[in-house]
């Protein structure tokens, strides 16, 4: 009997001392949480950095807790990195960076705050500072090169670099059918992306502006094939038959954000803004088009809007909210403004001088349409479309030189390039092959 009271004793006191336990630890207060402590030496606040230039960097960081991660940014007035950031490992609970940051020409449409951005991991939690600075292009931008890509023969794209006094030079002959290319000339990159066999292929010019291959990305299965390509700051944007739209990194070509998947949908145009991603997605099932748009940041999926033609270009507005775009029925083009906050389609206009092949952006407001062999000049915000000039051949192709205003018009066997808007004829180049993309590169 009394072993029994014994245990029945140690069992009560048992639990007890588990309550009170749990109650004293429940009440214990957790320290507040303390953010590092950064300290911008240099650059100064609102110090000039010509550009091209070296700016030193000469940052002093302090933390209650080990620092994971520093990173150091040149950003624009969305935050966006303007040059490739400088990422430090310190794994202490104090920093000293001491860094000489090389800094290219920034393009002409890039205005004022300019930031150097420091982001500080602790392990808990990213903190940002920022210090404005001011950049100045020391350097004339310009038009430093012209790549030209052809069909020599069935299922091979030619890529072909002229210089200024267009020298032409190989950069090299690919497998496949010629979709789209971008350029990124801060860091001498260029992209070509093929069909039959689908990928995407990176090239970048060294110091002594030769070109090399620098990567290859191969879409996934079960749909192997892209569809479209898209720059937007340092991420190549490449639709994806799988029904996605991937974004990858511009040095290395490895997928670092994707969109939630489109089932049965193909994204035929893409656009993307600071906060959002859109695309064009084709329904295999219904045989119709649909605006999706998804998050920027995270890929998730947003909403859908049916459409009854087809997208030939996205254009982000200021508000980051609203895109131009320009479509195509099969008679006609038109011109619309799409808001993702509210699903809504504005000014639907259709643009009766037949259907819409290729469009370039002059400004917010300007923007240059082919139709077959026409070129046309539009304002967006008085929707006025004036005829330029019209061409006796159809028109592969066209890319504008945003510095010296220059339309750059590839035709079956030559590319010419117009003054822009009066249209005078500057000078003409022949190609060897058929004509299927041009691009510029630019010294910034």
């Amino acid at each position: 009997m009394f072993t029994l009271q014994l245990h029945i004793l140690r069992y009560f006191y048992s639990v007890i001392l588990i309550i009170l336990t749990l109650f004293t630890g429940s009440c214990k207060k957790e320290e507040p949480y303390s953010a590092p402590v950064v300290n911008i030496i240099s650059p100064e606040l609102h110090e000039t950095i010509g550009l091209p230039g070296v700016m030193h960097v000469q940052v002093r960081v302090s933390s209650t807790r080990v620092l994971t991660s520093i990173k150091i940014s040149v950003d624009d007035e969305n935050i966006q990195p303007l040059f490739e950031p400088k990422f430090f490992y310190p794994e202490d609970k104090t920093a000293e960076i001491d860094h000489n940051m090389p800094l290219g020409l920034i393009s002409p449409d890039k205005n004022e705050p300019f930031y150097l951005h420091v982001s500080v991991n602790d392990g808990v939690e990213t903190n940002h500072y920022y210090q404005n600075i001011k950049l100045l292009n020391t350097t004339p931008q310009q038009v430093i090169g012209i790549y030209l890509m052809t069909r020599p023969s069935i299922n091979k794209t030619r890529i072909e670099y002229y210089n200024l006094t267009l020298n032409k030079q190989l950069i090299d002959e690919i497998s496949g059918e010629y979709l789209d290319a971008e350029e990124f000339s801060r860091d001498n990159l260029f992209y070509v992306a093929t069909s039959k066999p689908s990928s995407v292929i990176a090239y970048q010019f060294d110091e002594e502006d030769q070109p090399w291959f620098k990567w290859q990305h191969f879409p996934e299965l079960p749909y192997a094939e892209i569809t479209d390509l898209h720059m937007y700051e340092n991420t190549l944007f490449a639709g994806s038959a799988n029904g996605t739209i991937d974004g990858l990194n511009h040095l290395t070509g490895i997928k670092k954000i994707s969109t939630d998947i489109a089932q049965d949908s193909v994204p035929r145009k893409v656009g993307v803004s600071l906060n959002y991603i859109i695309g064009d997605f084709y329904s295999r099932k219904n045989n119709v088009n649909a605006l999706q748009s998804f998050y920027h940041i995270t890929g998730y999926f947003i909403q859908r809007n049916w459409i009854y033609y087809s997208v030939v270009d996205f254009y982000p507005l200021s508000d980051e909210d609203s895109f131009y775009l320009f479509g195509a029925t099969p008679v006609n083009g038109l011109f619309a403004r799409y808001h993702i906050p509210t699903n809504t389609t504005f000014q639907l206009v259709e643009l009766n001088k037949g259907v819409i092949t290729h469009t370039r952006q002059v400004s917010k407001n300007e923007y240059i349409i082919c139709t077959g062999n026409e070129i046309h000049r539009f304002k967006a915000a008085e929707v006025d479309l004036t005829t330029l000039t019209s061409l006796t051949d159809s028109i592969a192709d066209i890319t504008y030189d945003r510095v010296n205003k220059n339309l750059y018009v590839a035709l079956a066997d030559e590319f010419r390039v117009y003054s822009y808007p009066s249209m005078d004829l500057q000078k003409t180049v022949s190609s060897d092959f058929p004509i299927k993309g041009i691009r510029l590169r630019y010294n910034y």
